[in-house]
């Protein structure tokens, strides 16, 4: 019975070995601030923060000059991550992209509008 009574005693103190462990471990590789996920931001090893300087997308003569003559795009890098960088500025990218072909056809909207209302003018004088 004794025999019995040990293997039962060192099975349990395994298991609880065993979920100590597995909640430490779970503890450290969770994120260190509250609603920072997937961003490699760790307790024990946090890696630095880098910014990374990002050239405009848009033409010169379209875009660029709403946020000035010479933007600088600044793009957050948290932890080892180039791939989420990349995705970043892909993101940023294509967001540019469609904003700049959202200005550019207001622009051929208002210059349309400007154009008829000329040949209107120019009718309504003759």
């Amino acid at each position: 019975m004794t025999e019995r009574r040990r293997t039962l005693a060192t099975a349990v103190l395994f298991l609880i070995l065993v979920v100590v462990t597995v909640s430490l471990v779970t503890w450290w590789a969770s994120p260190s601030e509250p609603g920072v996920e997937g961003k490699g931001v760790w307790r024990l090893n946090p890696p630095k923060v880098r910014t990374v300087d990002v050239p405009p997308v848009a033409p010169a003569d379209s875009l660029c000059y709403a946020f000035g003559p010479d933007p600088k795009w600044k793009v957050e890098v948290v932890g080892p991550y180039p791939v989420q960088m990349e995705a970043r500025i892909d993101t940023l990218e294509a967001r540019l992209n469609g904003l700049e072909r959202l200005v550019l056809g207001v622009y051929d909207r208002i210059e349309r509008m400007e154009r008829m209302e000329g040949k209107a003018k120019q009718e309504g004088t003759r």
